[in-house]
């Protein structure tokens, strides 16, 4: 009975002993929490192409001179933009300019011919999306100008240049391809509104002119920052 005490007494000791080294042991410290990357932060710059087409409208007191006619054309440009990642949700501004090939013409009943042709479209704005993935989901919203030429042509050839600014409304979708580089297509609606316009062959016949027109673009984007 003796011996079994001294042995249950030293094996408590033993185990006693441990937990104090255990005890004074430093304690390991939990993992660092590993904050989500916002892959979609950050400015860069763009090229796109695509088709565009819309209307014009001309009318003015006398019916006879008045019309419509469709346009149509091509659209390559460019855009620089930076964007903002929170969550899922990313915002962000952007500035575009395009060359334009968008034109068309419509002859009145008085045989008066009118064509409006679009040079160049620019556009600044916001957008806002919804990253999924490598996606990004996004509408936006943006002032726009053009520099247009309207001409008629009524025993001479008579054409005034304007630019003129509108608003803008437009969405798309963005995939991510790799860290820095994306790829986009997108819609774009811009709206002119109407605008008065005289002509030296018809001083007393002021005509009001509405423009309008859709645009289709497909865009490659490097993040530079």
């Amino acid at each position: 009975m003796k011996t079994l005490l001294l042995s249950t007494c030293a094996a408590l000791s033993v185990v006693c002993a441990g937990a104090a080294v255990a005890a004074d042991l430093p304690v390991k410290a939990p993992p660092p929490v590993v904050v989500a990357a916002a892959p979609w932060t950050g400015c860069g710059l763009g090229f796109n192409v695509g088709g565009a087409y819309g209307d014009s409208w001309w009318s003015n007191t006398t019916t006879a001179y008045a019309g419509s006619y469709s346009l149509s054309g091509a659209v390559a440009g460019a855009q620089l933009y930076c964007d903002y990642q929170t969550g899922p949700l990313v915002i962000g501004l952007e500035g575009n300019y395009a060359w334009s090939s968008l034109d068309g013409n419509g002859t009145t009943p008085n045989a008066v011919v009118h064509q409006t042709t679009i040079n160049s479209i620019g556009g600044a704005g916001g957008r806002v999306g919804l990253a999924v993935d490598k996606s990004l989901i996004y509408v936006r919203a943006q002032a726009v100008w053009a520099q247009i030429d309207h001409t008629q042509v009524l025993g001479f050839t008579n054409t005034v240049s304007d630019t003129r600014v509108g608003w803008g409304i437009g969405a798309g979708i963005e995939y991510m391809i790799a860290p820095v580089l994306t790829a986009r297509i997108e819609y774009n609606y811009d709206d002119f509104g109407s605008k008065n316009y005289t002509y030296t062959n018809l001083p007393t016949l002021p005509y009001t002119e509405q423009t309008r027109f859709h645009v289709m673009k497909l865009g490659l984007n490097y993040k530079f920052w």
